[in-house]
């Protein structure tokens, strides 16, 4: 793959998101399966794929989105619903924390 043309490290040094361009905007935590993509972050994000990937990069460096944290996995993902994530984690161990390392929620056996 290409070099990305944005990557951030959080404050805690456990996640690198990085926004790849091209004919495809792509953004997703380095080393983990959770990405996606810029045209399906648009219009909401904004009104191309490019502007809408940027503005949803600089949203998840904010604290604007919450992250989910898989502990058996190690998997990180961004979600639009933490309650729904918490509530469905069943034995997994879910932490909902921000970009800044502050944990905002978490499952029952975290």
């Amino acid at each position: 793959m290409e070099k990305p043309i944005r990557s951030a490290t959080s404050p805690d040094g456990s996640l690198t998101l990085e926004l790849y361009g091209g004919d495809d905007f792509l953004l997703g935590f380095k080393g983990h399966e959770w990405h996606t993509h810029g045209d399906l972050l648009a219009p909401g994000y904004g009104d191309s794929p490019q502007e809408a990937a940027v503005a949803f990069f600089e949203s998840i460096i904010s604290d604007a989105q919450p992250i989910c944290f898989q502990a058996e996995t190690s998997q990180a993902w961004v979600t639009d619903s933490p309650e729904a994530e918490l509530s469905s984690a069943g034995a997994r161990t879910i932490i909902i924390r921000l970009w800044s390392g502050k944990v905002v929620g978490r499952s029952a056996g975290a």
